[in-house]
């Protein structure tokens, strides 16, 4: 199914946000409030991808320019993206690869760093002092906690290596939002972008 009045209001609310006129929490509101539900995929599924180029843990509200600007690589999937939003072709790829035991982990791991932190902290002294009841419990425990959640964070990503590895091979992943080469080119020749290159 193919929403053209939302796939319009995504396409402009993505050249805002990688531009740096919209707010990462502006992006989040609309993400959850039109986005995210919607019936079209190519709206579920670019909007998706849009939200993860930035933390939502922030305090303060974070704009895409600065050190928070994308990369060139990042900025060329994003342009692809509008111009697919503008295409009317309908979203053809598989779900993205998930698994919801390895996200609750990895969510975990990411409170288990500060924890490890903070269970070193107390303990490291009370062990010092030799109160070692408590004091070595504390430190072991933060410390196994910290190594753990860290080895964790950085190794959850090759856990879904080989899910990836078949994603990418289902299509053209060059061109992605677009599973073929093909509609990729014929998009650039009839969907124009305001005179830009798309790459």
């Amino acid at each position: 199914m193919v929403d053209s009045d939302l796939r319009q209001a995504l396409s402009q609310d993505v050249r805002r946000l990688v531009t740096g006129r919209m707010t990462n929490d502006d992006f989040d509101d609309a993400y959850y409030d039109r986005y995210d539900s919607a019936d079209d995929r190519a709206i579920r599924k670019i909007s998706g991808f849009c939200y993860s180029l930035y933390s939502s843990d922030l305090l303060l509200p974070m704009r895409l320019r600065g050190r928070h600007a994308l990369d060139a690589e990042t900025k060329c999937t994003c342009t692809r993206a509008v111009l697919f939003l503008r295409s009317g072709l309908e979203y053809e790829w598989p779900a993205f690869p998930d698994d919801p035991g390895i996200r609750m982990l990895s969510g975990l791991a990411y409170l288990g760093i500060p924890a490890g932190i903070a269970l070193l902290i107390v303990g490291s002294p009370l062990a010092l002092s030799g109160d070692m009841q408590i004091g070595a419990p504390l430190f072991v425990g933060g410390l196994l906690t910290l190594l753990g959640s860290i080895w964790f964070w950085r190794s959850w990503p090759k856990m879904l290596e080989p899910q990836w590895e078949s994603f990418r091979e289902s299509g053209d992943y060059d061109v992605w939002p677009f599973r073929r080469q093909a509609d990729f080119d014929h998009a650039k020749e009839t969907c124009h972008l305001l005179g830009r290159t798309v790459t």
